[in-house]
Protein backbone atom coordinates (compact mmCIF):
# COMPACT_ATOMS: atom_id res chain seq x y z
CA UNK A 1 0.00 0.00 0.00
CA UNK A 2 3.01 2.21 -0.23
CA UNK A 3 2.37 3.02 -3.32
CA UNK A 4 -1.46 4.35 -2.59
CA UNK A 5 -0.16 6.30 0.60
CA UNK A 6 2.32 8.27 -1.12
CA UNK A 7 0.16 8.60 -4.21
CA UNK A 8 -1.99 10.19 -2.88
CA UNK A 9 0.61 12.89 -0.74
CA UNK A 10 1.96 13.86 -4.15
CA UNK A 11 -1.73 14.37 -5.79
CA UNK A 12 -2.37 17.22 -2.70
CA UNK A 13 0.65 18.50 -2.71
CA UNK A 14 0.67 18.41 -6.82
CA UNK A 15 -2.81 20.49 -6.62
CA UNK A 16 -1.13 23.10 -5.18
CA UNK A 17 1.50 23.68 -6.75
CA UNK A 18 3.13 27.03 -8.01
CA UNK A 19 5.72 28.32 -11.09
CA UNK A 20 8.19 29.63 -8.80
CA UNK A 21 10.96 28.03 -8.97
CA UNK A 22 11.67 27.81 -5.15
CA UNK A 23 8.26 25.49 -5.09
CA UNK A 24 9.09 23.78 -7.79
CA UNK A 25 12.22 22.77 -6.51
CA UNK A 26 10.51 21.68 -3.24
CA UNK A 27 7.94 19.47 -5.46
CA UNK A 28 11.29 18.10 -6.72
CA UNK A 29 12.73 16.86 -3.55
CA UNK A 30 9.46 15.75 -2.07
CA UNK A 31 8.86 13.58 -5.15
CA UNK A 32 12.52 12.02 -5.24
CA UNK A 33 12.46 11.73 -1.59
CA UNK A 34 9.14 9.81 -2.36
CA UNK A 35 10.33 7.33 -4.96
CA UNK A 36 13.70 6.64 -2.99
CA UNK A 37 11.39 5.40 0.03
CA UNK A 38 9.15 3.27 -1.94
CA UNK A 39 5.97 5.95 -2.85
CA UNK A 40 5.04 7.49 -6.07
CA UNK A 41 3.98 11.31 -6.66
CA UNK A 42 0.32 10.97 -8.32
CA UNK A 43 -0.99 14.05 -9.14
CA UNK A 44 -4.98 14.44 -8.79
CA UNK A 45 -6.56 15.63 -12.04
CA UNK A 46 -8.52 19.14 -11.78
CA UNK A 47 -12.00 17.50 -10.65
CA UNK A 48 -10.49 15.39 -8.36
CA UNK A 49 -8.82 17.99 -6.67
CA UNK A 50 -11.80 19.84 -6.47
CA UNK A 51 -13.62 17.21 -5.01
CA UNK A 52 -10.95 16.40 -2.39
CA UNK A 53 -10.81 20.38 -1.80
CA UNK A 54 -14.78 20.30 -1.57
CA UNK A 55 -14.51 17.91 1.56
CA UNK A 56 -15.62 20.06 4.66
CA UNK A 57 -14.69 18.00 7.86
CA UNK A 58 -12.08 15.19 8.28
CA UNK A 59 -14.12 12.43 7.97
CA UNK A 60 -15.18 13.99 4.64
CA UNK A 61 -11.74 13.53 3.90
CA UNK A 62 -10.97 10.32 5.14
CA UNK A 63 -14.10 8.63 3.24
CA UNK A 64 -13.06 10.09 -0.12
CA UNK A 65 -9.32 9.52 0.34
CA UNK A 66 -11.34 5.65 1.14
CA UNK A 67 -13.33 6.12 -2.35
CA UNK A 68 -10.13 7.24 -4.24
CA UNK A 69 -8.26 3.86 -3.31
CA UNK A 70 -11.18 1.49 -3.93
CA UNK A 71 -10.77 3.66 -7.69
CA UNK A 72 -9.47 1.74 -10.80
CA UNK A 73 -5.90 3.65 -10.46
CA UNK A 74 -3.56 1.06 -11.22
CA UNK A 75 -2.65 2.36 -15.21
CA UNK A 76 -1.95 5.66 -13.16
CA UNK A 77 0.11 4.53 -10.99
CA UNK A 78 2.01 2.32 -13.49
CA UNK A 79 2.27 5.21 -15.60
CA UNK A 80 3.56 7.51 -12.74
CA UNK A 81 6.23 4.58 -11.60
CA UNK A 82 7.82 4.52 -16.01
CA UNK A 83 11.02 7.06 -15.43
CA UNK A 84 11.03 9.37 -18.66
CA UNK A 85 14.17 8.37 -19.32
CA UNK A 86 17.11 5.61 -18.42
CA UNK A 87 17.85 6.62 -14.66
CA UNK A 88 21.69 7.52 -13.74
CA UNK A 89 23.14 5.68 -10.62
CA UNK A 90 22.54 7.11 -7.79
CA UNK A 91 25.17 7.83 -5.32
CA UNK A 92 25.30 8.47 -1.64
CA UNK A 93 27.49 10.63 0.44
CA UNK A 94 30.39 8.61 1.94
CA UNK A 95 33.46 8.90 4.22
CA UNK A 96 36.12 10.76 3.01
CA UNK A 97 34.38 12.23 0.69
CA UNK A 98 33.64 15.71 -0.68
CA UNK A 99 31.21 16.37 -3.32
CA UNK A 100 33.07 14.63 -6.16
CA UNK A 101 36.36 14.19 -4.47
CA UNK A 102 37.84 11.02 -2.81
CA UNK A 103 39.88 11.93 -0.07
CA UNK A 104 42.54 9.86 1.35
CA UNK A 105 44.84 11.03 4.49
CA UNK A 106 47.47 8.94 3.51
CA UNK A 107 48.16 10.90 0.37
CA UNK A 108 48.07 14.17 2.22
CA UNK A 109 50.57 16.07 4.38
CA UNK A 110 50.43 18.82 6.51
CA UNK A 111 53.06 22.18 5.99
CA UNK A 112 55.68 22.41 7.85
CA UNK A 113 56.76 25.52 10.00
CA UNK A 114 54.18 28.85 9.67
CA UNK A 115 52.20 29.29 6.87
CA UNK A 116 51.18 32.92 6.17
CA UNK A 117 48.50 33.70 3.66
CA UNK A 118 48.78 31.90 0.55
CA UNK A 119 50.29 29.05 1.36
CA UNK A 120 49.12 25.46 1.62
CA UNK A 121 48.39 24.35 5.27
CA UNK A 122 47.55 20.63 3.43
CA UNK A 123 48.28 19.47 0.01
CA UNK A 124 48.42 16.26 -1.92
CA UNK A 125 46.40 13.89 -4.23
CA UNK A 126 43.38 13.24 -4.19
CA UNK A 127 40.77 11.13 -6.79
CA UNK A 128 37.36 11.27 -7.98
CA UNK A 129 34.38 10.19 -5.96
CA UNK A 130 33.18 7.85 -9.02
CA UNK A 131 33.56 7.72 -12.25
CA UNK A 132 31.62 5.79 -15.41
CA UNK A 133 31.63 5.50 -18.91
CA UNK A 134 28.85 6.73 -21.47
CA UNK A 135 28.09 3.53 -23.03
CA UNK A 136 26.59 5.24 -26.29
CA UNK A 137 26.83 8.44 -27.96
CA UNK A 138 24.45 11.12 -26.62
CA UNK A 139 22.89 14.05 -28.55
CA UNK A 140 20.33 16.34 -26.04
CA UNK A 141 18.09 18.24 -28.85
CA UNK A 142 18.17 21.40 -27.23
CA UNK A 143 19.73 24.92 -28.22
CA UNK A 144 22.50 24.82 -29.02
CA UNK A 145 22.49 21.01 -29.33
CA UNK A 146 24.77 19.30 -26.98
CA UNK A 147 26.63 15.80 -27.94
CA UNK A 148 29.45 13.32 -26.28
CA UNK A 149 30.71 10.42 -27.89
CA UNK A 150 30.50 6.48 -26.33
CA UNK A 151 33.41 6.38 -23.65
CA UNK A 152 32.77 10.06 -22.30
CA UNK A 153 33.79 9.97 -18.67
CA UNK A 154 31.88 11.20 -16.27
CA UNK A 155 32.52 11.73 -12.99
CA UNK A 156 29.69 11.52 -9.92
CA UNK A 157 29.29 14.71 -7.19
CA UNK A 158 26.81 13.39 -4.26
CA UNK A 159 25.82 16.76 -2.33
CA UNK A 160 23.25 18.07 -0.17
CA UNK A 161 21.08 21.33 -1.63
CA UNK A 162 18.56 23.05 0.13
CA UNK A 163 15.61 20.34 0.08
CA UNK A 164 17.74 17.04 -0.75
CA UNK A 165 20.67 15.87 2.08
CA UNK A 166 22.16 13.79 -0.91
CA UNK A 167 21.47 14.94 -4.74
CA UNK A 168 23.40 13.35 -6.94
CA UNK A 169 24.88 14.64 -10.07
CA UNK A 170 27.33 13.52 -12.93
CA UNK A 171 29.41 15.66 -14.55
CA UNK A 172 31.43 15.17 -17.99
CA UNK A 173 31.86 17.00 -21.04
CA UNK A 174 29.60 18.29 -23.28
CA UNK A 175 30.45 19.73 -26.80
CA UNK A 176 28.24 22.30 -29.10
CA UNK A 177 29.13 24.52 -32.07
CA UNK A 178 28.62 28.22 -32.49
CA UNK A 179 30.16 30.79 -35.07
CA UNK A 180 33.68 30.39 -32.90
CA UNK A 181 33.64 26.30 -33.64
CA UNK A 182 33.21 23.50 -31.35
CA UNK A 183 33.09 24.17 -27.34
CA UNK A 184 33.17 21.79 -24.79
CA UNK A 185 32.93 22.30 -21.18
CA UNK A 186 31.72 20.50 -17.97
CA UNK A 187 27.74 20.14 -17.67
CA UNK A 188 26.53 18.39 -14.21
CA UNK A 189 23.30 16.25 -14.75
CA UNK A 190 20.79 14.57 -12.15
CA UNK A 191 17.47 13.49 -13.40
CA UNK A 192 14.12 13.61 -11.91
CA UNK A 193 10.54 12.76 -12.90
CA UNK A 194 11.12 15.86 -15.39
CA UNK A 195 13.33 13.81 -17.19
CA UNK A 196 17.23 15.17 -17.17
CA UNK A 197 18.41 18.50 -15.56
CA UNK A 198 21.53 19.69 -17.27
CA UNK A 199 23.42 22.65 -15.35
CA UNK A 200 26.41 24.38 -16.83
CA UNK A 201 29.03 23.55 -14.81
CA UNK A 202 32.45 24.78 -15.64
CA UNK A 203 35.12 25.61 -18.55
CA UNK A 204 37.15 22.96 -16.72
CA UNK A 205 36.80 19.12 -18.18
CA UNK A 206 38.89 17.24 -15.40
CA UNK A 207 36.43 18.66 -12.30
CA UNK A 208 33.66 20.78 -11.29
CA UNK A 209 32.01 21.61 -8.31
CA UNK A 210 28.08 20.87 -7.92
CA UNK A 211 26.38 23.46 -9.47
CA UNK A 212 24.89 26.31 -7.75
CA UNK A 213 21.12 25.69 -8.23
CA UNK A 214 18.56 28.53 -8.56
CA UNK A 215 21.06 31.08 -9.94
CA UNK A 216 21.00 32.31 -13.68
CA UNK A 217 18.62 30.79 -16.14
CA UNK A 218 18.46 27.28 -14.41
CA UNK A 219 19.03 23.90 -16.07
CA UNK A 220 18.48 22.63 -19.30
CA UNK A 221 15.86 20.04 -19.15
CA UNK A 222 15.72 16.95 -21.71
CA UNK A 223 13.66 14.18 -21.95
CA UNK A 224 14.11 12.55 -25.54
CA UNK A 225 18.16 11.59 -24.73
CA UNK A 226 19.49 8.33 -23.39
CA UNK A 227 22.23 9.11 -21.45
CA UNK A 228 23.85 4.95 -20.32
CA UNK A 229 26.60 5.34 -17.44
CA UNK A 230 28.24 2.34 -16.75
CA UNK A 231 29.87 2.96 -13.04
CA UNK A 232 34.13 1.84 -12.87
CA UNK A 233 35.67 -0.10 -10.06
CA UNK A 234 38.45 2.41 -10.54
CA UNK A 235 38.97 6.36 -10.91
CA UNK A 236 38.84 6.41 -14.97
CA UNK A 237 40.35 9.90 -14.55
CA UNK A 238 43.12 9.60 -12.56
CA UNK A 239 44.47 11.74 -9.63
CA UNK A 240 44.88 15.02 -9.36
CA UNK A 241 46.53 17.99 -6.72
CA UNK A 242 44.26 19.17 -3.69
CA UNK A 243 45.78 21.79 -1.68
CA UNK A 244 44.02 23.86 1.48
CA UNK A 245 45.20 27.23 0.83
CA UNK A 246 45.37 29.95 3.93
CA UNK A 247 43.13 32.61 2.55
CA UNK A 248 42.50 35.01 5.73
CA UNK A 249 43.25 34.53 9.88
CA UNK A 250 42.17 37.11 12.35
CA UNK A 251 41.54 36.91 16.20
CA UNK A 252 38.66 35.27 15.55
CA UNK A 253 39.20 32.64 12.59
CA UNK A 254 41.23 31.45 9.95
CA UNK A 255 39.39 30.86 6.47
CA UNK A 256 40.64 27.91 4.01
CA UNK A 257 40.64 27.74 0.17
CA UNK A 258 39.87 24.42 -1.49
CA UNK A 259 42.09 24.45 -4.70
CA UNK A 260 42.39 21.68 -7.26
CA UNK A 261 45.14 21.36 -9.61
CA UNK A 262 45.93 19.29 -12.80
CA UNK A 263 49.02 20.02 -14.58
CA UNK A 264 49.23 24.40 -14.99
CA UNK A 265 45.28 24.30 -14.72
CA UNK A 266 43.81 24.78 -11.12
CA UNK A 267 40.80 26.38 -9.54
CA UNK A 268 39.24 27.10 -5.81
CA UNK A 269 36.17 25.19 -5.38
CA UNK A 270 35.08 26.36 -2.36
CA UNK A 271 36.14 28.37 0.61
CA UNK A 272 35.42 27.06 4.92
CA UNK A 273 35.60 29.80 7.74
CA UNK A 274 37.04 27.95 10.59
CA UNK A 275 36.42 29.19 14.14
CA UNK A 276 39.26 30.07 16.41
CA UNK A 277 38.56 28.52 20.06
CA UNK A 278 39.15 30.93 22.74
CA UNK A 279 43.24 30.61 23.20
CA UNK A 280 42.61 27.38 21.06
CA UNK A 281 43.31 26.59 17.28
CA UNK A 282 40.47 26.03 14.29
CA UNK A 283 39.81 22.64 13.68
CA UNK A 284 38.29 21.38 10.02
CA UNK A 285 36.92 17.84 10.74
CA UNK A 286 38.25 15.46 8.28
CA UNK A 287 36.48 12.22 9.06
CA UNK A 288 39.07 9.98 10.63
CA UNK A 289 41.64 12.89 10.81
CA UNK A 290 41.59 16.85 12.28
CA UNK A 291 43.15 19.53 10.71
CA UNK A 292 44.47 21.38 13.63
CA UNK A 293 45.51 25.18 12.78
CA UNK A 294 46.96 26.85 15.57
CA UNK A 295 47.09 30.71 14.96
CA UNK A 296 51.16 32.53 15.11
CA UNK A 297 51.07 36.27 14.27
CA UNK A 298 49.98 36.52 10.72
CA UNK A 299 50.00 32.86 10.10
CA UNK A 300 49.21 29.29 11.55
CA UNK A 301 51.39 26.21 12.07
CA UNK A 302 49.33 23.57 10.94
CA UNK A 303 48.84 19.35 12.31
CA UNK A 304 46.91 16.59 11.06
CA UNK A 305 46.25 14.26 13.29
CA UNK A 306 44.51 10.45 13.28
CA UNK A 307 41.50 11.36 15.98
CA UNK A 308 38.60 12.17 13.72
CA UNK A 309 34.99 11.69 15.16
CA UNK A 310 34.00 10.75 11.85
CA UNK A 311 32.52 14.49 11.09
CA UNK A 312 33.89 15.63 7.83
CA UNK A 313 33.39 19.08 5.86
CA UNK A 314 30.28 19.17 5.39
CA UNK A 315 29.83 19.23 9.11
CA UNK A 316 31.37 22.81 9.38
CA UNK A 317 28.88 25.20 9.95
CA UNK A 318 28.30 27.60 7.00
CA UNK A 319 29.52 24.63 4.68
CA UNK A 320 28.56 24.90 1.20
CA UNK A 321 25.19 23.90 -0.52
CA UNK A 322 24.16 23.84 -3.77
Amino acid sequence: MQNYAGGLAGAVIAAGGTAIRLQEAKDTFVRHCMHRHGYVWLPLTGDEGHAFGAARTPDDRRQWVDRFYAGDISKRLDAAWTPLVPPLPEGHAEPLTFDGLRLDPAALAPASGLVAEGGAVLSGRVGHAATARLESAVDVPVIPELTAPAGTIFYEVVTPTDFDPEETFWCGPLSDFNANGQRTITYCIDVNDRGYEIHVGSLETWYAPPPILGLGGGPVRDKTAKLVLKPSDVDLLGPFKLSLVLTGVDKTSVTLGVDVAQEKRHQRIWVFTLPLAANGPAVLPFWTHRLVLTRSGDGVTAAFTPDGDSRGWMDVEGAPRS
